[in-house]
């Protein structure tokens, strides 16, 4: 009878104190450490594919059309480029040695290529959250950029491994 006592008090104590009870992961890997993407770790990236995995804009995930696609690379100069679901992007940064990101330029530069309302409204929202983002760092196995304020967060996973 006690044991059903404790049981019924942990039960409540959970409901009561949600915040006690976390299950929260980071966007790109419970526990794995933040390496910053600097100019010298550019090298590295080079000749890498980055697949989009996980969007967050404005703190909300945004569920991604089912198999669409976005993509992201960066090579050693800064210039940057992919699909952003039906169109090409491109476009130029610079790093510091924190991994924080200096967009060069007026935007990014992308074809115009029309297709369903629901991939041309994904499109829009990943070029509008990739121009808010403001740092790059790998994690474990994903890149990630994001805006100072975690509010954007773009988490990708390696295509061509």
């Amino acid at each position: 009878m006690r044991n059903i006592q404790v049981l019924i008090v942990l039960l409540i104590s959970m409901l009561i104190f949600p915040s006690c009870v976390s299950t929260e992961k980071t966007a790109a890997g419970k526990g794995e450490k933040r390496m910053p993407v600097t100019p010298a770790g550019l090298s590295e990236l080079d000749e890498m594919d980055w697949s989009l995995e996980s969007m967050t804009k404005e703190n909300r995930p945004i569920a991604l059309v089912a198999d669409s696609k976005i993509t992201f690379s960066i090579k050693n100069d800064g210039k940057i480029g992919g699909l952003a679901t039906l169109n090409r992007y491109f476009g130029n940064l610079a790093l510091s040695e924190e991994g924080n990101i200096t967009w060069k330029g007026p935007g990014l530069g992308m074809t115009k290529m029309a297709g369903a309302p629901e991939l041309m409204k994904q499109e829009d929202a990943f070029v509008d959250a990739l121009w808010k983002c403001q740092r790059i760092y790998r994690q474990g196995p994903r890149l990630v950029l994001e805006s100072n304020d975690q509010a954007v967060i773009l988490v990708f996973t390696r295509l061509n491994p």
